[in-house]
C-alpha cells in the first residue's frame, strides 16, 4: 500500500536535545515540515525568534495517520500539555496533503490554526508506544485521569506555593479525586507494575513489607527499566490530612526545598507504588468513604506523577523529561 502524507495541526520548535526525527512508529512515522508564519504562533527564545514546525505523518491510509495524531496528542499530556481544557482533548487532526493544497492560501484555509507546544517529546513517546497496546491504553488511561482531574507540575512549585484551602466540600470534587487516583494506577496495571498479592499471600505483614512480595515487584521494575535508585518524589502541603493520618506516608528523607508546611519527601519506588495502591484500593475505587471527602490536588498530582515517572521510564523517554524540567538550553 502506498504511503501518503498527512499534515496535522500541530506545531513544535524543535529542541537541539532530543534525536531528530523521523520517529518510526508501528505502520507510520512522523516528522516536521515548513510552517507557514502565522500571527501570534512565533516565540522568542534566548533573543531569537522560533516558528514552530508542523508535525507531519506519514502513512498508508488516513486512519492510521489519526491514530497516529491522536496518539500524540495523548502523549503531551504526560508533559503538561493541553490536559486542563476539556474541550482541547479531541482536536488532534490529520489531513491528506496533495498537490490542491501546497499554496499558503488553500493550506491555510484547509488546517485550522495550529496548537503548539512540547509536541517533539510527545511525538518521541507516541511513536515507542504504538509498537505495544498495553502502552496505547496506558497514554488513554493517563489523559483521561488528567481530564477528570487536571494537575500540572509547575502549580507545584514550592516557591510559588502559600497555604490555601485544597480540601472542599463538594461530592463532585470527591469523585473527580477519586476516579483521576483509580484511573491513574491503572496505568501501572497496564505497564505490569502494580502490587500482586492476595488474601493467602498479602503485601504487607503488621505494616511491614511482605519480603516476598516486595521483592517480586523489584524485579518486574528492574526489568522494566525503572531506576530504583532514584527515589520517588511525594508532595505534601499544609497540615496532615485525614488520609494521612490514618497511614502515614514512609518517607526516607524530605525534599531538598522542603520547608515550614511544604513538606515534600522522597520514597522508595516500591514504597510510592504501596502507597497509590491503597489509595486506589481503600479510599478511592468501589463505594466511597468518609475519609474520601479528604482527597485533594496533592493526592491526584503523586498518582500522576508515579504514572508518567513509570510510563516514560518503560519507554526508556525518562531522561528527555528530565531535561525539560531542569531548564536545558531550549535553543
Amino acid at each position: 500500500m502506498m504511503i501518503q502524507r498527512f499534515c496535522t495541526n500541530l506545531s513544535t520548535i524543535p529542541r537541539h536535545y532530543y534525536p531528530n526525527p523521523p520517529y518510526k512508529g508501528r505502520g507510520w512515522s512522523v516528522t516536521f515540515g515548513p510552517y507557514f508564519h502565522i500571527k501570534g504562533m512565533t516565540t522568542y527564545i534566548n533573543g531569537r525568534i522560533r516558528v514552530p514546525k508542523r508535525i507531519v505523518i506519514y502513512a498508508a491510509t488516513e486512519e492510521t495517520a489519526q491514530n497516529a495524531a491522536d496518539l500524540i496528542s495523548a502523549a503531551s499530556c504526560l508533559i503538561n500539555e493541553d490536559c486542563g481544557n476539556d474541550q482541547l482533548f479531541d482536536q488532534s487532526r490529520a489531513y491528506i496533503a496533495n498537490k490542491t493544497r501546497t499554496t499558503q492560501d488553500n493550506f491555510d484555509d484547509f488546517i485550522p490554526p495550529t496548537k503548539t507546544g512540547e509536541y517533539q517529546f510527545a511525538c518521541m513517546i507516541a511513536a515507542r508506544a504504538s509498537h505495544r497496546k498495553s502502552f496505547q491504553y496506558a497514554l488513554y488511561k493517563y489523559r483521561l485521569s488528567q481530564q477528570f482531574f487536571y494537575t500540572h507540575t509547575h502549580a507545584l512549585e514550592p516557591s510559588e506555593w502559600y497555604p490555601q484551602k485544597f480540601i472542599f466540600n463538594s461530592a463532585e470534587h470527591h469523585v473527580r479525586c477519586a476516579q483521576a487516583i483509580a484511573l491513574g494506577y491503572s496505568v501501572l496495571e497496564e505497564l505490569r507494575l502494580e502490587i500482586r498479592a492476595n488474601q493467602q499471600n498479602p503485601s504487607f505483614i503488621n505494616s511491614t513489607w511482605n519480603p516476598p512480595i516486595k521483592a517480586e515487584l523489584e524485579q518486574r521494575l528492574v526489568k522494566a527499566g525503572v531506576n530504583l535508585g532514584e527515589k520517588a518524589l511525594w508532595t505534601m502541603r499544609d497540615t496532615p490530612t485525614r488520609i494521612e493520618r490514618k497511614r502515614p506516608v514512609p518517607t526516607t528523607s524530605k525534599a531538598s526545598w522542603a520547608f515550614s508546611k511544604v513538606r515534600d519527601s522522597e520514597l522508595e519506588v516500591v514504597d510510592a507504588i504501596a502507597r497509590s495502591s491503597w489509595l486506589r484500593s481503600k479510599v478511592s475505587a468501589h463505594r466511597l468513604h468518609d475519609i474520601s471527602a479528604s482527597l485533594n490536588y496533592y493526592d491526584v498530582s503523586n498518582i500522576h506523577y508515579l504514572a508518567r515517572r513509570l510510563l516514560l521510564e518503560t519507554l526508556g523517554l525518562w531522561r528527555y523529561h528530565d531535561f525539560l524540567y531542569k531548564g536545558f538550553d531550549t535553543t
